[in-house]
């Protein structure tokens, strides 16, 4: 059968080359069934032992044969499988192929395990809920996962209360957390070598953010390529543009046949998600309403301008870090406290509030028993103009 599959060498060479790459009898029975059942076994080099003797034929001077590739991503000199429509595929590619929607983020991703219905769990749905490795933490005391076991007299510390021990790092010199404390040469997250791989899409030398079918994707062409929308060229429709694999994509993933990813879970919007599974515009709302709804998911009348204001902005993530570095605070406290009787209307859905302005200028935060809504309402008009 290889003899008749490869049609080059002679019949001694390409027998001394299945003698090499299938020397024991299991080995040769399963090049047998490979052969059997697909004689383009060896072009597409799947199963592994059939492009193990691909890979030795071509070494003694195969002329009809080319150096196996998986079908999805490119990758030479691992091991191939058989994908869909007959293709040899990589692990991680075949891996994909076979993604399923988490029964717990939704997400389609590889299946590391299933719940006790038997329904698909991502690794990271599959690692958070086992409860295995769930253990009551020493710190906060919430049974989460570990992130470091208890031992010599120290409780469980739970991923969220665990912080790396400080020392001077090795490399700046200076006293931050760092790994390899208790060594001689601690180094702090700053300083810690990433591997680096030329980019696919731009060709610089970067850590990589994602690996694609295409090769690895940095950062910035990672979110880029997240937040490219476009016509699609078969259905015509606003979205992401992801087929064919590059920059060059001009059809959305539902007319390529791929999964969609990184979906908002709230709005649908495919784009880069700022948390669970929400994009930035939607965390900003959800933020602004958790903090001046008092926890009861429904804003105030008398707050309702507020909220609008805030999540009208226009760059959401620059909203939430303003909320995030202290603005979050006072308006966690309009949406505790009663309206004063003196308190003016809120101000027009433009923008960011002016408290923004304020807080960025330097100014003094409101003296005690001052409604914190009036000191977010009752800023001057030109500074709304800061949260464009």
């Amino acid at each position: 059968m290889a003899t008749a599959a490869e049609g080059s060498l002679p019949r001694r060479v390409i027998e001394a080359a299945v003698m090499a790459v299938a020397p024991s009898g299991q080995a040769l029975r399963q090049l047998a069934v490979a052969l059997s059942a697909e004689p383009a076994a060896l072009r597409i080099g799947a199963p592994p032992v059939a492009g193990r003797l691909a890979g030795e034929l071509i070494a003694r001077g195969s002329a009809t044969l080319t150096t196996p590739a998986c079908a999805a991503c490119g990758r030479t000199g691992g091991p191939l499988f058989r994908g869909d429509n007959g293709t040899g595929v990589c692990q991680r590619c075949r891996t994909w192929q076979r993604a399923k929607p988490c029964a717990t983020c939704g997400k389609a991703k590889p299946v590391a395990g299933h719940d006790n219905a038997g329904q698909p769990l991502c690794e990271v749905c599959y690692r958070r809920d086992d409860p295995r490795r769930h253990r009551e933490c020493g710190a906060c005391g919430k049974r989460t996962p570990v992130a470091v076991r208890a031992r010599d007299g120290q409780p469980d510390i739970c991923v969220n209360c665990y912080r790396l021990p400080e020392a001077t790092c090795s490399k700046c010199l200076s006293r931050r957390p760092c790994t390899f404390a208790a060594t001689s040469q601690p180094i702090c997250p700053s300083c810690s070598p990433r591997a680096t791989a030329a980019c696919a899409r731009c060709g610089q030398d970067r850590p990589p953010s994602a690996r694609w079918p295409e090769g690895p994707v940095c950062d910035p062409c990672y979110t880029a390529a997240l937040r490219r929308r476009g016509p699609c060229a078969a259905c015509g429709q606003l979205r992401r543009l992801v087929a064919p694999t590059g920059p060059a994509a001009d059809t959305c993933a539902d007319c390529a046949g791929i999964p969609i990813t990184h979906a908002c879970a709230d709005c649908g919007i495919e784009d880069k998600l700022y948390e669970k599974g929400r994009c930035a515009r939607c965390s900003l709302r959800r933020r602004g309403r958790e903090l001046l709804s008092a926890g009861t998911g429904t804003v105030s009348p008398q707050l309702a301008g507020v909220f609008g204001a805030i999540t009208a902005a226009h760059q959401p993530r620059s909203a939430l870090n303003w909320l995030r570095n202290g603005a979050g605070g006072l308006c966690e406290q309009a949406g505790h406290q009663p309206r004063c009787a003196g308190c003016p209307p809120a101000p027009p859905r433009r923008g960011l509030p002016a408290a923004h302005t304020c807080r960025r200028r330097g100014a003094a935060a409101p003296r005690r028993g001052t409604c914190p809504r009036r000191a977010v309402a009752s800023q001057p008009a030109r500074n709304h103009r800061a949260g464009r």
